[in-house]
């Protein structure tokens, strides 16, 4: 059941990381030659349907399932953690463009690198 104080702009800003992680999910087992079930044993499912649905931006990744996903498809390590911890950011709430936003505001300059001693 969807959130009601959460702003129908966040569920669309989730739906679009989905889809946007689902396609880099299908475009690394393509480049690899891998069927969806042969990619779905990979990581544990007995059907190719959730790796289907994940690829689709239909299904969230369960946690125990990222870094077998990320082998599997030779990706770096926490490529694909990232991407899920900001779909589930998005999920409770936070818009995490607008947090970032800010963190870079406020941040403070980095040194003039003319100044620093050699």
């Amino acid at each position: 059941m969807a959130n009601r104080s959460t702003p129908p702009q966040l569920h669309d800003k989730e739906r679009e990381l989905r889809r946007e992680m689902g396609s880099t999910i299908r475009e690394a087992r393509l480049n690899l030659g891998l069927s969806l079930q042969v990619l779905a044993a990979q990581i544990g499912y007995r059907s190719y349907r959730p790796v289907w649905l994940i690829e689709n931006g239909r299904m969230a990744i369960a946690p125990e399932k990222l870094p077998l996903l990320e082998d599997a498809l030779r990706l770096p390590p926490d490529t694909l953690f990232w991407k899920e911890a900001r779909c589930r950011l998005f999920r409770l709430g936070f818009d995490v463009d607008r947090i970032l936003d800010r963190v870079e505001a406020t941040a403070p300059a980095p040194p003039d690198p003319a100044a620093l001693p050699v």
